[in-house]
């Protein structure tokens, strides 16, 4: 017998220069808000509302990153990750980029549960430095665009008639955020490139209060 059908050989992941934002979302979900260690990937994919398509990427892709690898549990594929706390952050940290993808001023009289506070507002929540004039944040694209629709949020062309400065992120900041606050490690990504000096000291002291 001579089996004629055609077998392509799958391409390994190829490494990423930085993390997708679903996979850094995974990371940032395991470091903060529960071990992802030794539950099968539909399970994480609930976790952190991506489809079990989506997650086999992203465990592709943070294979690829040596940020994990893959092992089997009975039935299910499991993530080993290679760190642990703060030793993973430090390895992760530098494939990791800013979650937001734009920045726009807004008419929103008023926010509801779904506003995180975010950028200066967030910092000035978790440390001693003082907000900025309009409150910062962070929502994801299809709610931004949605609460446009509806006329709850009107667009601004400049600050000057905004009552809040909008951060669209490439992740649901919901997902990981506390008390109304975008999460601490999210937060240090949108701001490390600041030039204020007064921020980078922020930072670091955010960083620092951070439960590993």
């Amino acid at each position: 017998l001579i089996d004629l059908r055609e077998r392509f050989p799958q391409p390994n992941a190829e490494r990423r220069p930085t993390l997708s934002p679903a996979a850094q979302c995974t990371v940032l979900y395991h470091l903060q808000r529960g071990l992802l260690t030794d539950i099968s990937l539909k399970d994480i994919a609930q976790r952190v509302h991506y489809s079990p398509m989506m997650m086999t990427k992203v465990k592709d892709e943070l294979e690829a990153a040596e940020v994990c690898k893959i092992v089997r549990s009975g039935r299910s594929m499991v993530l080993e990750f290679s760190n642990t706390g703060r030793s993973l952050w430090k390895q992760v940290n530098p494939q990791l980029s800013s979650p937001i993808k734009k920045t726009r001023w807004a008419l929103w009289e008023n926010p509801g549960s779904q506003a995180l506070l975010a950028g200066m507002s967030a910092l000035s929540a978790r440390t001693m430095i003082a907000a900025d004039r309009l409150p910062t944040y962070a929502l994801p694209l299809k709610i931004f665009q949605d609460l446009l629709e509806r006329g709850i949020c009107v667009d601004c062309s400049d600050s000057e008639n905004a009552t809040s400065k909008i951060e669209v992120w490439s992740y649901n900041p919901q997902l990981l955020s506390e008390n109304g606050v975008v999460d601490s490690l999210s937060l240090y990504l949108s701001l490390r490139d600041s030039a204020d000096a007064r921020i980078q000291q922020q930072l670091e002291k955010l960083i620092e209060e951070v439960k590993w």
